[in-house]
């Protein structure tokens, strides 16, 4: 169980993601001593969202592990408040001034990046890299597992709602609750 912290303020569209560094590491600060409370640990912050001060800031406060990292272009139709585009699939204790790659000197936060690796959906340019979902249909899941070339470890991004029954189909969603079992079986027969 980790720390998921979404930064958010609300303007005349509502509530939007919060981009002011300052206002964020403020935010870190304030609920990071109650994370402690619960003796969190471990954090992934929202949206992928990271800076060098937020990152030295997580490993200021003590946290021991990140896995915020989701290695891949800044693609855009995505959020261009983050870039993770220097950081690779592999653990890694983050530079003290390149939160995306280890180089010393180094912060004693350890980054554990989602899993990413190419997933095609329907009117996708080629090479298009997408965090491993255990909600995916399992021929997409299966494949894009088969992929890695380091099956040492693997961590993937899944959402509540992806398992839940929708009315039309998805290329990549399997929207129910099989496709968890299915690939968790597949997984695990790889030995994970």
């Amino acid at each position: 169980i980790a720390w998921h912290h979404h930064a958010y303020r609300l303007c005349d569209k509502g509530w939007v993601q919060e981009i002011d560094q300052n206002l964020i590491c403020q935010d870190l600060i304030r609920f990071g001593e109650i994370a402690q409370q619960f003796s969190l640990t471990t954090v992934r912050m929202g949206w992928g969202w990271h800076t060098n001060k937020s990152m030295s800031l997580m490993n200021d406060l003590g946290f021991k592990i990140d896995s915020s990292a989701i290695p891949r272009p800044c693609y855009i139709w995505e959020n261009k408040v983050k870039d993770w585009s220097r950081a690779s699939n592999k653990p890694y204790h983050p530079s003290e001034t390149d939160y995306q790659v280890s180089k010393e000197p180094s912060l004693n936060i350890l980054e554990i990046p989602i899993t990413t690796t190419s997933i095609h959906s329907p009117g996708d340019d080629d090479g298009i890299l997408r965090y491993l979902n255990v909600a995916y249909h399992p021929h997409v899941f299966d494949k894009a597992l088969s992929q890695l070339d380091d099956l040492s470890l693997v961590v993937s991004i899944t959402h509540p709602y992806e398992f839940l029954p929708i009315s039309a189909s998805h290329p990549l969603y399997g929207f129910n609750a099989q496709v968890l079992r299915d690939n968790l079986k597949y997984a695990k027969n790889l030995g994970y």
